[in-house]
């Protein structure tokens, strides 16, 4: 190829108003320029990026394509022609030039970097990995990269969660801790996992939450030793509903060596617990701190998640798992009253949620069909916001079913009566579940092939709560044996009418 000819004038004025952050300068002085030298490669680059700061990214790529084709050991403009395909989407398109750019200038890290994004979003791992290794030894600090790189081991990790190879799983986890040892999300995703296997005490040992809402106070954290009656203990609720449930009993255990304790709880669940466990004084979860946690009393912290580092180091540990929750007694039997007829009240729930760990969890309404004609019985519904969808579609296979008659959502003393009422509970894994489970309600879960922790990978029972009975979709299943297993043993439990 011949030489380049010297930067005209209008070539350099274009550049310096990049420079300037003037775009639209820039991209009339290239076009002018063009006009001038048709074709030209460099002022077809400049006014690709010129587009692209305007915001014009579908107008820049012809430009940036030409100059590309007609500046083959031309590192950069490869290189901003792959930057410019991802943001477009085309990954595939995207992926030669960012080859290019890696091989005609090796020390360019930003190009490593976006060929393993490219890499990781046409599902090549390990080559994406490898990428983004290359990049991180060029540039240590480049943290953009070492989140593209922590996104490629997070779909790798939950991957095999999802298949159940949890062992697979945290070698993999152990690795990646190993390259990247201050990441928390791989060491929560490595707790989670050893949880799931009953490994309890390394799994404890590395448990931590994810939430950052929770503002720490400047108290030392409490490591499990007996506190005087002159020092009160604070138990922060850094958990979700179902977790708070199913953390309570520590609480009340803690209570052996801390005879004074402020816990926090979510606010819609203050009369619940204070009803439940009247010894511990109860404080709603806020951010910011309620009020109450300005006590001078209080001389120790935990989270609520570290609870079980002191108290369950194996399954031996857990306890009975009898009832913890005490429902309100009058709102229990009004309940009862309106929902109760001449056949068993079984409490349904079938979805939790919209995210996509909530869909893993969810079954399909149409596959409880069998069960739903089978059990006699009235069924109410224990979820927030069922669809209209599933709601016709029950009516039309002629089940008595009613709809919750309190906001699960808001009224979580009016939800847990309504639970309580039930004579028995079928539900997938979620809050639900541990309502039923915590007031002692006979209930049976449905598990899907990768459960969440709290159920671990196996067993038919719960150490947390002895009235589940648990039913686990086998791996690459349907719901129907499933189904046709909680089907059998409730038409075998409950009385016929």
């Amino acid at each position: 190829m011949p030489p380049l000819p010297p930067p005209s004038p209008w070539l350099i004025q274009g550049f310096q108003s990049l420079e300037r952050g003037d775009a639209a300068s820039a991209e009339h002085q290239f076009r002018q320029g063009l006009m001038i030298r048709r074709g030209d490669p460099q002022a077809l680059q400049g006014l690709g990026l010129a587009l692209i700061r305007q915001g014009r990214q579908g107008d820049a790529r012809q430009p940036l394509e030409q100059a590309a084709a007609a500046l083959p050991k031309d590192a950069g403009c490869a290189a901003n022609l792959g930057a410019l395909l991802i943001e477009l989407g085309d990954h595939p398109a995207a992926e030669p030039h960012l080859r290019r750019a890696t091989r005609v200038q090796p020390g360019m890290a930003a190009a490593w970097n976006n060929l393993g994004r490219v890499l990781m979003h046409l599902g090549r791992l390990d080559e994406a990995e490898v990428m983004l290794r290359k990049a991180l030894t060029l540039r240590p600090a480049y943290s953009q990269c070492r989140e593209n790189w922590r996104e490629t081991q997070d779909i790798r990790l939950h991957r095999l969660e999802l298949a159940g190879q949890y062992t697979k799983a945290l070698e993999e986890a152990d690795k990646t801790l190993q390259l990247d040892p201050t990441w928390d999300k791989a060491r929560y995703f490595r707790a989670c996992n050893l949880l799931r296997l009953q490994r309890f005490s390394a799994g404890w040992a590395d448990y931590r939450t994810l939430y950052d809402d929770v503002q720490s106070l400047p108290l030392p954290e409490w490591q499990g030793a007996p506190l005087p009656e002159t020092e009160t203990l604070l138990i922060r609720a850094e958990q979700g509903i179902g977790e708070q449930i199913m953390l309570a009993s520590l609480i009340e255990r803690a209570r052996s060596r801390c005879p004074r304790i402020i816990a926090e709880c979510d606010e819609r669940m203050v009369s619940l617990m204070a009803r439940s466990l009247p010894a511990i004084r109860w404080v709603p979860w806020t951010n910011p701190a309620n009020a109450a946690l300005r006590d001078p009393s209080l001389t120790h912290q935990i989270g609520l998640g570290r609870l079980p580092s002191l108290f369950l180091p194996d399954r031996a540990a857990f306890g009975d798992g009898s009832a913890v929750l005490v429902p309100d007694p009058a709102r229990l039997a009004s309940l009862k009253a309106a929902l109760t007829v001449d056949k068993p009240l079984i409490g349904l729930a079938w979805a939790s949620g919209r995210s996509p760990a909530a869909a893993r969890k969810a079954i399909p309404v149409a596959a409880l069909r069998p069960l739903l004609s089978a059990v006699p019985a009235r069924f109410v519904v224990l979820q927030y916001e069922p669809s209209a969808q599933d709601m016709d579609e029950i009516r039309s296979w002629g089940i008595d079913v009613a709809e919750c008659p309190v906001d699960p959502m808001r009224d979580l003393e009016g939800f847990a009566a309504t639970v309580a009422a039930c004579d028995h509970v079928v539900t997938i894994s979620n809050a639900t579940a541990h309502f039923a489970g915590a007031l002692g309600v006979p209930t049976s879960v449905l598990l899907s092939a990768c459960p969440l922790w709290h159920w671990f990978a196996e067993g038919r029972t719960s150490p947390w709560y002895n009235a589940l009975t648990l039913y686990r979709q086998s791996q690459g299943a349907a719901w129907d044996r499933t189904v046709a297993d909680v089907t059998a043993d409730l038409t075998a439990r409950l009385p016929q009418t």
